[in-house]
């Protein structure tokens, strides 16, 4: 059957920008999982995810999933690291790990709270003891906007499901190479910007995403407005190689366009790692699935993956 690899997400609402509330960009098994929830405005919105199946000749992998808890007080960013997971494997020496996805869902308001920003990310993995060792780490930034569920301060919390795959093979047929994070700065107007790797030569490649991040840097007179979401985008395409170098374009968006459209100054991180092989095949396909919703409700899709 292969391995779906996960290349990122893009959630767009139809009508009006929202609160953080509820989302999830996934595979599991053999399809993707969407859900997108919104604040106290009914919506229609799109959720797209970005997926390639590789078959190749010596890549093996083992899929699971770590669940944490970010809290903290209301503008305050909030940090969990889940537990170190160890992964045991008898070629663990070169192997990587790589998202499949995450899940995001607020438990503090039924509707969401304003944001500064989220992420996850896999950190870089190491062998210990005939085992791949990794920790999943989340961080969400509750606003402390002039707002009525958010204004009075206090303390806040966030689920935060991190998806994932580690990736093993045979040295001579797959290789792993991850990248320096891209860094894009933006005030709404992404640019075009390129992302670059080391490439190990084998006949073929794919890009993973090892974690992203999008952060809303406010200052000024506009330090506590404009901290919804109309659009927030991640991924990656467009690889191109040569010279034992990678190179693709990253799509990383950020949009709070409504009625009345705050100032952003968006900074975004992607890491990523390029999956080499000598045999086999990949095929990329992206997943759409529209939503529709009430108040503090989520809408919900689930697509199965092309064989």
């Amino acid at each position: 059957m292969g391995v779906a690899i996960w290349q990122g997400f893009d959630f767009h609402w139809d009508h009006a920008p929202h609160r953080l509330n509820g989302l999830t960009s996934k595979i599991v098994e053999d399809r993707v999982e969407h859900v997108f929830t919104v604040g106290r405005v009914p919506d229609r919105g799109l959720a797209r995810t970005w997926v390639t199946r590789v078959d190749a000749e010596g890549l093996r992998s083992v899929h699971g999933s770590s669940t944490v808890t970010a809290t903290s007080l209301l503008g305050r960013r909030a940090t969990s690291d889940a537990l170190p997971v160890r992964v045991p494997l008898p070629d663990a020496e070169g192997a990587t790990v790589v998202l499949q996805g995450f899940s995001i869902r607020c438990l503090s308001s039924s509707v969401g709270l304003h944001t500064r920003g989220f992420g996850v990310r896999l950190s870089d993995p190491r062998v210990h003891r005939g085992g791949l060792v990794f920790r999943p780490e989340a961080w969400v930034h509750a606003a402390n906007s002039p707002d009525l569920l958010t204004s009075g301060g206090g303390i806040y919390s966030y689920e935060v499901e991190l998806a994932w795959t580690v990736l093993s093979g045979t040295a001579d047929k797959v290789s792993f190479e991850r990248g320096r994070p891209v860094v894009h700065r933006h005030r709404g107007r992404s640019s075009e910007i390129a992302g670059e790797l080391r490439d190990s030569g084998l006949e073929h490649a794919v890009l993973g995403v090892q974690g992203f991040a999008v952060d809303q840097r406010f200052s000024g007179r506009f330090g506590r407005d404009g901290r919804f979401i109309r659009r927030v985008q991640t991924g990656v395409d467009d690889l191109s190689r040569g010279e034992r170098r990678a190179r693709y374009r990253p799509h990383l968006h950020f949009s709070n366009r409504g009625v009345i459209t705050y100032p952003i100054d968006v900074e975004h991180r992607l890491w990523t790692t390029l999956v080499g092989f000598r045999d086999g095949e990949a095929r990329r396909q992206r997943v759409e699935t529209p939503i529709s919703t009430g108040i503090g409700a989520g809408g919900r899709g689930e697509v199965k993956l092309a064989t």
